[in-house]
């Protein structure tokens, strides 16, 4: 390959007077044409002239970073995005599938795909990286990419992990829902090697972590795959992480109420995707992985009662300033807050899901701090993440258990996240935030 300076530009093997069948095109003057939607609909005169002025360089001919570099970067951002990764598949061409197709004609190699998604599930979370992972394999196995760019054969002298099936000494079911499930990890280790060791090593430790308990750490998971829309596509992680919580003695209605619990603190769009995707697993019967569910609890409160008892939970619950602050924003978080049924009072939405029975009110503080983690709710005017760190420690929950909650989340939600509540969890420790007296 030449040299890049200001006037000579790589040869790429192509020119331009190759047929734009959706495919990159290497123009001699180093600018790409690269398809938005895989050549299925037209885009835009803007959408194009944005994409080539981004691979090709800002208004030069001279790109400053090099396009295989560009295409990686374009996965991790997909993988970070991960929906397009979930839905995209047949005639609908995704935007992951077409940067993989550009990555192959590029000269990346699988090992370096894989280097690159790891590195995107490290800062972004394992969820969205078994979801990348998967739909990559997929790619890999079939052996050619949807615009049909051949995938190159692994190097035989890179190293693939293999899972051995044994668990740890010491380790069991009870006490670690990763290490002590083989059944899981072998599952893991066959979305993809290079992906199976990473989060098995990792996220092994943090369930080994001793102060929240196995069943609290499963539902965190579920709220993490809500916030994230991690219900469905290849390598996502809801039948299994269904599965943790039934392993460890959660209910059909207790996931139901985590569920409930959700479409306050991570939005009902986000919510109902998930409702439908365990009503599916419910009307098996069994979770993706054959375990049985549980039946049991299954009297729920009708929704009057419900919305009789809501505002004094709310009153109940939550400590005055944190009151204070929810009146303090005005008619607009009031309306956001309330739900009006006819004539009555207005009751609190917050209210209806803190009193429903069955998850106690120590680990629903947990559930909300993961949706102010995942949703990066922890700073600016509004914000709840003090009012939930508050709430949490009113209710028995330590500074430690906090710290291992948002270790857990660094897992399943992406470090960059966690790194950030951590710091923010400090700043109101040092300035004496945390204490209640």
């Amino acid at each position: 390959m030449a040299t890049r300076n200001s006037t000579h530009t790589p040869d790429f093997g192509r020119n331009e007077s190759q047929a734009d069948n959706g495919r990159v095109i290497h123009h001699a003057n180093g600018t790409i044409d690269t398809p938005v939607t895989g050549g299925t609909t037209t885009c835009s005169d803007f959408e194009t002239r944005v994409c080539r002025e981004a691979w090709g360089g800002l208004g030069t001919n001279d790109a400053l970073v090099p396009a295989r570099a560009k295409v990686l970067i374009a996965l991790v951002i997909d993988l970070v995005n991960c929906g397009d990764i979930c839905f995209g598949s047949g005639k609908q061409v995704c935007s992951f599938q077409n940067n993989v197709d550009i990555a192959f004609q590029l000269g990346c190699s699988i090992e370096t795909i894989e280097e690159a998604l790891k590195l995107g599930a490290v800062y972004a979370g394992f969820n969205k990286g078994a979801s990348a992972f998967g739909r990559f394999m997929e790619i890999v196995d079939k052996g050619e990419t949807i615009h049909g760019t051949k995938v190159p054969a692994r190097d035989p002298n890179a190293f693939l992990p293999e899972y051995d099936g044994k668990v740890p000494a010491g380790v069991s079911l009870s006490n670690n829902t990763v290490l002590g499930d083989p059944v899981l990890c072998a599952r893991l280790y066959s979305i993809s090697p290079v992906f199976g060791e990473s989060v098995v090593r990792w996220a092994g430790e943090v369930w080994g972590c001793p102060l929240l308990s196995q069943k609290t750490k499963a539902f965190v998971t579920l709220v993490i795959d809500v916030v994230n829309c991690h219900t469905v596509g290849p390598g996502n992680p809801w039948g299994a992480h269904i599965n943790m919580c039934v392993q460890h003695g959660a209910t059909v209605a207790e996931i139901d109420e985590v569920l409930y619990f959700c479409c306050v603190y991570c939005g009902f769009n986000k919510s109902l995707l998930a409702i439908g995707a365990w009503k599916g697993i419910k009307e098996q019967g069994k979770t993706p992985f054959g375990v049985p569910l549980l039946y049991g609890h299954e009297r729920r409160p009708v929704h009057s009662e419900v919305m009789m008892h809501a505002s004094d939970t709310f009153e109940a619950l939550f400590p005055q300033e944190c009151k204070d602050e929810v009146k303090a924003e005005g008619d607009f978080v009031c309306k956001m807050h309330c739900v009006r049924i006819g004539k009555a009072e207005s009751s609190t939405a917050i209210g209806c899901v803190w009193s429903l029975p069955l998850v106690d009110t120590k680990t629903k503080c947990f559930l909300c701090l993961t949706a102010d983690v995942c949703n990066a709710s922890k700073t600016g005017p509004g914000n709840p993440f003090e009012t939930h760190v508050r709430l949490a420690l009113k209710h028995g929950c330590t500074l430690e258990e906090i710290e291992e909650l948002f270790l857990v989340n660094s897992v399943y939600g992406g470090v960059s996240k966690a790194t950030t509540a951590f710091a923010r969890l400090m700043e109101m420790r040092e300035s004496g935030q945390c204490n209640l007296s």
